[in-house]
């Protein structure tokens, strides 16, 4: 019986407590009619809103008028300049009732200071300690950058990771034993076509030029071609590798890397464990040492555009400033990638035109580092984004183990 009352009472407590956080004083609504009217009217093309703004209540502590807004307040975007407009609004048409608090008087909206609302992006104020240390820092040292380039930003998306991926896409479902598309077909095309006919060619590209790293999962290259160069022999290597040893040589690493041992890869078998990388320590420019070169030739089977790929392995000690050189039709590109991040996977430095069957096209990796105390290490390189490498085996059972019925 305690029990049940104490319950009950508790319950009481929540609606009461939930009843005063939500009345609205209809006298107070009417006395800032004026008031709320104006700031309706300034805040108007904002943003699209169906909620029009209202004094819920107006409340007197401590010798300080409160004056409560409605929440479709907050739900505009507010800057500092806002704040101060709706202040100055406040304090010229405030009721007589309430003239001798117009210098007296604070705004809040759902309990909140109308001031906590701006945003502390734009604030030309001192941000909060919670702000700072939630704002973003850019990498000094980002995955990627292309230090050929005549410019490059220093603000805007500079020194950011961003991950995309440009939809769906053609996909083999077990069940069925086919491909086909991951979304229905509809006003002509499909999701995982239409949505990647500007992703590539227009949203991956700007983010790129405006400074960020972009981080794609799905490979980007419509190239169909795709051909691997490897420190370790292989028969479905599609070019040549060989180094230049300067002052410090290249030598074996002791962990595995990557292979290109066969032609298609079974459930959980990872190419990057099969094989192995090499490394090297790293000289600097002030030194002048001489320099030992990783070099992978591209003899591509048919001249055109590919995407390039790099891969190494991540230690302790990796330098951030590994110096690759892309010669292509264009020239040579130069680029300076972190290897303390992304080690065992493809990193994509850009996309070139080769020619068919170059002798001298590829990728080049030098030991040049920002200190002598630095590692740099090299592994495979791919050309072109191919037609996929992982084996498909018709299943006789679906995900839930059930015997899969073919026609």
């Amino acid at each position: 019986m305690k029990k049940l009352s104490l319950l009950i009472l508790i319950s009481l407590s929540t609606i009461l407590f939930a009843s005063a956080q939500g009345r609205v004083d209809n006298v107070a609504r009417e006395r800032f009619k004026n008031v709320s009217v104006e700031i309706d009217n300034y805040m108007y093309d904002k943003a699209d809103l169906a909620g029009k703004i209202f004094v819920r209540r107006a409340d007197v502590k401590n010798d300080t008028l409160n004056i409560a807004f409605c929440s479709t307040l907050a739900e505009y975007p507010v800057r500092d300049i806002d704040i101060e407009r709706i202040y100055k609004v406040v304090k010229k048409s405030m009721p007589a009732k309430y003239s001798d608090y117009s210098n007296k008087f604070i705004i809040t909206v759902n309990n909140v200071p109308l001031e906590k609302l701006s945003s502390g992006y734009y604030s030309k104020k001192e941000r909060s300690d919670g702000v700072k240390s939630n704002a973003f820092k850019a990498e000094k040292y980002p995955l990627v950058r292309r230090v050929s380039n005549p410019s490059n930003p220093s603000n805007g998306l500079s020194g950011r990771h961003i991950a995309v991926w440009q939809s769906h896409g053609y996909y083999y479902e077990q069940s069925l034993k086919r491909w086909e598309w991951q979304r229905a077909r509809i006003f002509e095309t499909v999701e995982d076509l239409y949505t990647q006919s500007y992703v590539l060619p227009f949203l991956v590209p700007m983010l790129e030029n405006a400074g960020a790293n972009v981080i794609l999962p799905r490979e980007r290259d419509v190239q169909s071609i795709e051909i691997i160069v490897d420190n370790d022999e292989s028969q479905f290597n599609g070019g040549n590798y060989y180094e230049t040893n300067g002052l410090l040589s290249w030598g074996p690493t002791h962990w595995t890397g990557f292979a290109n041992k066969k032609a298609t890869y079974l459930y959980k078998e990872n190419p990057f464990s099969m094989g192995t990388a090499r490394v090297a320590k790293c000289v600097t420019e002030e030194s002048g040492d001489s320099l030992s070169i990783a070099h992978w030739i591209a003899k591509v089977p048919e001249s055109g555009e590919y995407a390039v790929y790099v891969s190494y392995g991540t230690l302790k000690g990796s330098t951030k400033s590994a110096h690759y050189t892309v010669h292509h039709n264009g020239g040579s590109t130069e680029f300076l990638v972190n290897q303390q991040m992304g080690g065992g996977t493809w990193i994509y430095l850009g996309t070139f035109g080769f020619m068919k069957e170059s002798e001298t096209q590829g990728v080049y990796l030098d030991n040049r580092g920002d200190t002598k105390y630095e590692y740099v290490t090299a592994d495979g390189v791919k050309f072109g984004g191919g037609m996929g490498n992982i084996a498909r085996n018709p299943s006789e059972v679906d995900e839930k183990g059930n015997k899969v019925e073919m026609d």
